[in-house]
């Protein structure tokens, strides 16, 4: 198995955003582990993949979608949801990667700034160390 050109930006973390920015600059195969790892490890998922996160990851990638879109729907997803989490009330766990589709389109018809998405990495920090304690 090949090491991926592009290491994944996870959300919640503060590592910035990669240089990635068109999906044939990886094979399909690459751009699918790429964004199905950062799925699971973004905040609030199961962590876990189905088929069906496959597929889609597998049909983003057909449609030409850059990984640093999915990456950046992760991040705004996840900040939308912990912001307005309490501790007492945190937001359901996420068990599809269908759950970022919308977002996902929302963020081709708007791209994320790179320095919004990394203000947007700093908050989601912010609300996941506020929601710990």
């Amino acid at each position: 198995m090949s090491a991926c050109v592009v290491a994944p930006t996870v959300p919640g973390s503060s590592t910035g955003r990669s240089s990635e920015s068109a999906p044939d600059a990886l094979d399909s195969s690459c751009y699918v582990r790429t964004v199905l790892d950062a799925y699971r490890r973004t905040p609030g998922t199961t962590g876990r993949l189905r088929p069906a996160d496959r597929r889609l990851a597998r049909d983003l990638y057909e449609r030409g979608v850059a990984a640093q879109t999915v990456l950046d729907a992760l991040l705004l997803a996840s900040v939308r949801r912990f912001t307005h989490a309490t501790p007492d009330l945190p937001p359901p766990t996420v068990r599809s990667f269908a759950y970022f589709r919308d977002v996902i389109e929302e963020l081709l018809r708007a791209p994320l700034d790179a320095s919004y998405s990394s203000y947007l990495a700093r908050r989601l920090d912010r609300s996941l160390a506020a929601s710990s304690t």
